[in-house]
């Protein structure tokens, strides 16, 4: 709910588009499952480091020397960026473009459009996907019609006339659903060689990504203009019933769904990052084409479209289609409306229907709530955003908790039988705006299955971060972490959608690909008083949230434990 792409499991809020890893195994493997972890979201292991410039002075850095002179980037007039990394090796070539539009963009009171629009990405334009355009847009406009007519009956509490609007609306959309060719738009893409195409929202950001040969060039440029400029957003209301039984699937009947979303809401109540991505029941039920369209003509403007191409493309070849291709539009007026951050973002009544439907308790700075799925524990801290000095240090500090088996989490806790399973995640659920570091811990034997025994392990290990004894970071501790780092760059280099998907983000977010250079070196100058300052200051009990899940058969006793004491 929080990613369109993600599990809805006990690391689920481990697994979206931040850094994370997901708990150890175990069984005493552990084995290491890295989702997107490392800087800015990237849905790498790691951060990129381009060398070719006087900033490249690690030794990742300089791996991948001569890299920054074979990246061609431009923008159209119309503001919208392209950065193109040709590599011959073989005839393809990946498009990942980055549209910086999430959830976050949304109004109060539509939440889920960011994610409805992007299930609508590939319904099909006014050229691909209908068999006779004009009627099914007679028909589209009548099923709007009967829509809202519905909406209307409904807040009347005309009941009878709800339903015939309703009846009417499902006809009309049987009469539509004749026009449509469906799954046009993929269908096409699969018989050019397209491979991969996908998209995904978050909270940040919508990202559309699709591989190609390289002799499909132009005819990506030909659909994605399409796909941009002249979309049709057909088959809505049926798309709509699709993310309703996705919502029911990955929150209302998963054991931790409901529990996750309220502490996502209790721990940031005054931003957007507190709201779910896939949206509210009661405000997605009241979406139609109107909003979606609105939404999209006025956030998705060539300026908020950054295009990543890495593969078999000529950098010439590509700005010479970019500009016949995408010159031309400019989409709708600027708009100066952004989300507004306030605590009606979140909501006190879609807060509150969460802890009644989930059974869910609230005391202080604590939720707890009864279920098979437990034990489990989390715990959330306060951060800032990706722009602070922090965000380097938080990413040393989560490899040190809980990368692989020579982690503290693991060797302290897993292995001793504390934990079942413990992880850290340095950014959640987003990075553009202050978020949260979490972590997580499933109760071992030692810890008798106990959440709140789980927390006071969590807490002594926080504790030893910013210990100046034997405890303390260790400056091997800091070697092993960015030799790890250097090892998955080498990886992530001969990834074209990888790249091309960093390339994309770090332009976006920081206004320059070349941040990966600075980056990477800012991240290997992190020290050990780094780490004890910058721990002690974030890892404050006294601002935490704290939520806690334990089997029907230990009862309620023993759930505040020492975090919840502070927030009575």
């Amino acid at each position: 709910f929080f990613s369109d792409t993600c599990a809805s499991t006990v690391s689920t809020m481990a697994h979206q588009e931040g850094k994370a890893h997901v708990r150890a195994n175990v069984h005493g493997q552990g084995r290491e499952c890295k989702v997107g972890k490392r800087r800015l979201g990237m849905g790498l292991t790691t951060s990129v480091a381009v060398a070719g410039s006087s900033h490249a002075k690690t030794p990742g850095g300089r791996a991948v020397a001569g890299m920054e002179p074979r990246v061609s980037e431009f923008r159209l007039p119309n503001g919208m960026r392209f950065l193109v990394l040709e590599r011959r090796n073989a005839p393809v070539v990946s498009f990942h473009t980055y549209a910086d539009v999430g959830a976050a963009d949304e109004d109060v009171g539509s939440t889920g459009l960011a994610h409805l629009l992007e299930h609508m990405a590939f319904k099909g334009t006014q050229s691909i996907g209908s068999k006779d355009l004009k009627k099914e847009k007679e028909l589209l406009d009548l099923i709007d019609e009967e829509f809202y007519a519905t909406i209307d009956a409904e807040k009347r509490g005309e009941i009878q006339q709800a339903k015939n609007r309703l009846q009417r609306m499902e006809e009309l959309q049987q009469e539509a659903a004749m026009l449509v060719i469906p799954n046009a738009y993929g269908a096409l893409v699969s018989r050019e060689g397209g491979v991969g195409l996908n998209a995904a929202t978050s909270h940040d950001a919508t990202r559309y990504f699709v591989d190609l040969p390289s002799n499909k060039l132009e005819f990506w440029f030909a659909v994605e203009a399409e796909r941009f400029q002249n979309p049709v957003f057909r088959e809505l209301y049926s798309e709509k019933k699709v993310i309703e039984e996705e919502r029911r699937l990955r929150v209302e009947n998963s054991p931790l769904g409901l529990f996750q979303q309220a502490f996502a809401s209790k721990g940031m109540p005054q931003s957007p990052y507190g709201r779910p991505v896939i949206g509210y029941p009661e405000d997605f039920a009241t979406l139609g084409r109107k909003e979606v369209e609105a939404f999209f003509h006025e956030r998705y403007l060539p300026s908020k479209l950054t295009v990543g191409i890495v593969g078999d493309a000529n950098p010439s070849e590509v700005e010479k289609l970019a500009h016949k291709y995408f010159g031309g539009w400019y989409g709708s007026a600027e708009s100066s409306k952004i989300a507004k951050v306030s605590k009606a973002d979140v909501g006190p009544e879609f807060y509150q229907n969460l802890l009644r439907k989930g059974g869910i308790a609230e005391d202080g700075n604590v939720l707890r709530m009864s279920s098979n799925a437990g034990p489990y524990t989390i715990v959330g801290y306060p951060r800032p955003n990706f722009e602070s000095d922090d965000d380097f240090v938080l990413d040393i500090i989560t490899d040190t908790l809980s990368s692989g088996r020579t982690s503290r989490f693991y060797k302290n806790l897993v292995i001793p039988g504390k934990a079942l399973g413990a992880s850290a995640t340095s950014t959640f659920p987003g990075n553009k705006l202050p978020n949260m570091y979490l972590l997580n811990s499933v109760a071992g034997a030692q810890d008798k299955g106990d959440p709140d025994l789980a927390a006071q392990s969590l807490r002594d290990e926080l504790s030893k971060l910013w210990s100046k004894g034997s405890d303390r970071v260790s400056e091997k501790e800091l070697v092993k972490v960015k030799k790890t780092n250097r090892v998955a760059l080498l990886e992530t280099m001969g990834n074209n959608r990888a790249l091309a998907s960093l390339l994309a983000r770090y332009t976006a977010l920081t206004g320059d690909w070349r941040t990966l250079i600075t980056q990477f070196d800012r991240l290997d100058r992190v020290t050990e008083k780094d780490i004890r300052e910058t721990a002690e200051r974030i890892f404050d009990d006294d601002h935490c949230v704290v939520g806690y899940v334990t089997k029907p058969q230990m009862g309620m006793k023993r759930l505040f434990g020492i975090f919840g004491k502070k927030g009575q």
